[in-house]
């Protein structure tokens, strides 16, 4: 309905791409409904905007349907929108108009969306050339990501180690804390490794693991520590909890985390 109101409404369509998508409000998820209405709304303003539609009307006729797919790529989008088009105009509005009397049949059979020429959606191959564009967009894919398989599984259980090293280091300066050896906030930096792969390779056999030193500059708080050095930017109760280390900020609610000062690349 926000949809609708937001964008649709200043429509000549208006109603007939709400009386499309409330025909399947019995049979279809809100998610479904909603993705369907888009799908639907968007292929008749571009039926109107390029392809000379004027009316309603002219959606019955096949010229106006074979201007939309003729010479041009007909991507997954594309088709999404016709199979939804085609499910409204051929299976839920035919449902919902049987059940309506012969007064209302007689209001609202303007605003019924004409049907798909028959045949069309299978047509020039149209199902046949998608799935085959997706197939070859799949395989090109494959086709770089297969040799590059066993370096990437390096890199992420290299990247799953980082991670490791950097918890250990933080369980350990956390351990300082509860001993009293540090006190909070507790600046520090941690050295580690950062592993990624070349950007620039011309070919894969180019492709490298490329290793380097980073250096992370990291605080350990706890919630209270926080608070009480953020304290304009929590109310009097709040900081007052903190203090005095009631309900969330008590003892055994005063987690430890670490705050990162560094550069987003060189952080996992």
């Amino acid at each position: 309905m926000g949809y609708l109101i937001r964008t649709v409404a200043a429509s000549p369509d208006a109603v007939a791409i709400t009386l499309a998508v409330g025909s399947a409000m019995d049979v279809q998820k809100e998610s479904v409904l909603y993705s369907d209405c888009r799908r639907i709304a968007k292929l008749i303003a571009r039926l109107r905007s390029h392809y000379g539609m004027t009316t309603l009307a002219d959606l019955s006729q096949r010229a106006i349907w074979d201007r939309f797919v003729e010479r041009r790529v007909i991507f997954p989008g594309d088709l999404n929108s016709l199979k939804c088009y085609d499910a409204a105009a051929s299976l839920h509005l035919p449902t919902y108009f049987d059940g309506l009397t012969e007064r209302q049949q007689a209001m609202w059979k303007p605003y019924l969306l004409p049907k798909l020429p028959r045949g069309f959606l299978d047509n020039k191959a149209q199902r046949k050339a998608v799935l085959a564009a997706s197939e070859r967009r799949r395989k090109e894919q494959s086709d770089v990501v297969l040799p590059l398989f066993p370096l990437l599984v390096e890199i992420a259980q290299l990247r799953k180690q980082a991670a490791e090293r950097l918890i250990k280091e933080f369980r350990r300066q956390r351990d300082r804390a509860k001993a009293g050896e540090i006190e909070l906030p507790y600046q520090f930096q941690y050295v580690d490794r950062h592993f990624s792969v070349s950007e620039h390779a011309a070919a894969l056999s180019e492709v490298q693991l490329i290793e380097r030193e980073v250096t992370l500059s990291l605080t350990l708080w706890n919630r209270v520590q926080w608070v009480k050095e953020h304290s304009k930017l929590y109310r009097r109760e709040t900081r007052r909890k903190a203090r005095d280390q009631q309900e969330a900020y008590a003892p055994e609610h005063n987690t430890y985390f670490l705050q990162y000062e560094g550069q987003e690349s060189d952080l996992l």
